[in-house]
This record gives C-alpha cells, sequence and structure tokens, in this order.
C-alpha cells in the first residue's frame, strides 16, 4: 500500500462503469488521483473546464506515473475507432514526448478472440491468439497491437482482457433479460444446455487493477481476467430466488430460433432478444484467467450476489 501512495495516477475515463468503480476503490483507500473523461476533468484535485482537452491530457500524462485507461465504446459503431483506438494513439504520442517512466494499464476485452466462441467446448487461455469478429473487438485488438508494438523506451505496459463484467452499479441486459424470461417462464436452452456464461465481477476486476498499480516491479504483460458458470445452474439459482418451480428444459435448434427472433423483430423493434443474444445463449467455449500466476491468492467471486441483485 505504501507503494502505492507513493505513485502519482491517472483513471481515463473515470466517468464510465469500471472507472468509476476504480476511482471510489482509490477514494476509499485515500489514494489521490487525477481524473480525465469527456464529460469531466479532475486534476491536482480542482475540476477542470479546459477548452483544450488535448492539452490538459497531454499534461496530466506527464505528471503522472501511472496511466490507467478505461476508456472504450461498445455500442455506438461510429465512435468504436475513435475511443478504442485513436484515443490510445493519443496515450502513447504524450508519452513518448516525454522521458520519465510511465506505466500503462489499458482495459481491453475477451471480445479479441471472437471466433472460438462459435466453436464446441473450446478453451481459451493467455496462448489463444487472438481472432476478433465485431468492429467492438477489431477496434480493441487494433488498440492493444499499438501498445505492445510500440517503441517507448521508458514504457512498460499491462493489458487486461476482461469477459462480460457485471456489478450491482451495472445494468447487464443479456442477465437482466434472462431474469425476465425465466419468471415468464419463456426461457428455452438454445441447441444445448451445456452452455456456459463467462464474466467477472467487478470487484474482482478492479481490484486486478489495484494489485497491478501497487507492484513494485512493472513488466510488460496480457492479463485475461473471467469465470464461468454452467447456464443451467445460473437458471436454477433464478428460479429458486423467483420461487418457480422448475419446468421442463426446452432445448430448440439455433437456427430455428433465430429465425424465429428475427420475425418478431420486424414487427416489433424494441424485442429484447436479438440474433446476438441468441448466440451468446448457446456457448460452450470457455476462458480461463491467467491472474492467478502472478497473484496467487487471488479469488474470484461467482455469479450469485449480482443475481441476488437483479432478482429482487
Amino acid at each position: 500500500m505504501r507503494s502505492l501512495k507513493n505513485k502519482k495516477i491517472l483513471i481515463l475515463g473515470h466517468t464510465g462503469f469500471v472507472g468509476k468503480e476504480l476511482s471510489k476503490k482509490f477514494y476509499s483507500y485515500k489514494i489521490n488521483h487525477d481524473c480525465f473523461s469527456k464529460s469531466q476533468i479532475i486534476f491536482n484535485g480542482n475540476s477542470k473546464n479546459n477548452k483544450d482537452k488535448n492539452k490538459l491530457l497531454r499534461e496530466m500524462i506527464l505528471k503522472n506515473d501511472v496511466i490507467i485507461n478505461c476508456v472504450g465504446e461498445n455500442i455506438n459503431k461510429k465512435y468504436m475507432n475513435s475511443r478504442n483506438y485513436i484515443f490510445v494513439k493519443k496515450i502513447l504520442d504524450a508519452i513518448r514526448k516525454t522521458r520519465k517512466k510511465k506505466h500503462l494499464i489499458h482495459l481491453s476485452s475477451c471480445a479479441v478472440y471472437g471466433k472460438y466462441f462459435h466453436y464446441k467446448n473450446y478453451i481459451i487461455d493467455e496462448k489463444t491468439v487472438p481472432q476478433p469478429i465485431s468492429k467492438y473487438a477489431k477496434t480493441k485488438l487494433k488498440g492493444e497491437k499499438i501498445i505492445v508494438n510500440n517503441n517507448i523506451k521508458n514504457l512498460n505496459y499491462t493489458i487486461i482482457r476482461p469477459s462480460q463484467v457485471v456489478g450491482k452499479n451495472m445494468n447487464a441486459l443479456g442477465f437482466i433479460n434472462l431474469s425476465k424470461f425465466v419468471k415468464k417462464k419463456i426461457f428455452v436452452y438454445v441447441s444445448t444446455i451445456h452452455a456456459v456464461r463467462n464474466y467477472v465481477n467487478s470487484d474482482d476486476l478492479t481490484n486486478l487493477i489495484f494489485r497491478i498499480c501497487n507492484k513494485n516491479k512493472d513488466k510488460n504483460t496480457i492479463y485475461i481476467i473471467s469465470r464461468y458458470s454452467r447456464l443451467e445452474s445460473i437458471i436454477k439459482f433464478i428460479e429458486k430466488r423467483q420461487k418457480i418451480n422448475s419446468y421442463f428444459k426446452l432445448i430448440i435448434p439455433k437456427p430455428f430460433i433465430i429465425t424465429v427472433v428475427n420475425i418478431i423483430r420486424f414487427f416489433y423493434k424494441d424485442f429484447p432478444v436479438n440474433k446476438e443474444i441468441i448466440e451468446g445463449l448457446s456457448i460452450t467455449t470457455k476462458i480461463r484467467s491467467n491472474i492467478f500466476k502472478d497473484f496467487k491468492n487471488f479469488n474470484l467471486r461467482n455469479i450469485n450476489n449480482y443475481l441476488q441483485t437483479i432478482t429482487r
């Protein structure tokens, strides 16, 4: 803890879900840090309203030892390249102009392994070569690559690839809609009863970032952080919470469900199920974390606490 208090820390994207949780954690330990986002800037303990945000960003990167990049876009395709890639370039350009040693902690995503989620019973680990499919994943990997291939001598980096992040203050629509469908007794299994859900608790993710910041020796590393649960176990837990008698397990082929959903969405645009959600309910690929080799006493929470929150 003492070494962490001696470091100057900057959180980029502190108004987003993960950045906000991380900032709260630092405040709880009374660790001073700067914050930068498009809607709010806190520099040296004071709020800033600077029109030249790029200049201020460079000044903040120059001052701080550890830069934690939580900036990202996974919804609006229009902004994915600018926030997942171009913004990373700005960070590196600012670091390149200073001789001070910097440690960049960059938040990426397990989405970079997109292709493997269409395989059966595959295991993703640190040796798995990324094969992104979506624009979000491609831009995230693009941002990673310019970090890994940088030629900045005074820079060390840590890239973190979390799976879906869930937490008490986050509306993970996939799990929320799943709970609603179970409650209405209209949930069906897609192609298999052996599907899994890969996720990471937000507390575990922020704890990992906290520990990385607190390490005395920085090294270039890519961490995967994720835990998985069988979908059947999740359904049983939701049924128990909602006092629903378990009903017949209906398994329907994925192509048939996708066709039905597409027809429904043609007439009802706001129908809360789409092809991506159907694909997600049929995944049997598991993600294996590699954080334990460097953090041997690290424990990953199960999803039950979050399920308790959304099934109240």
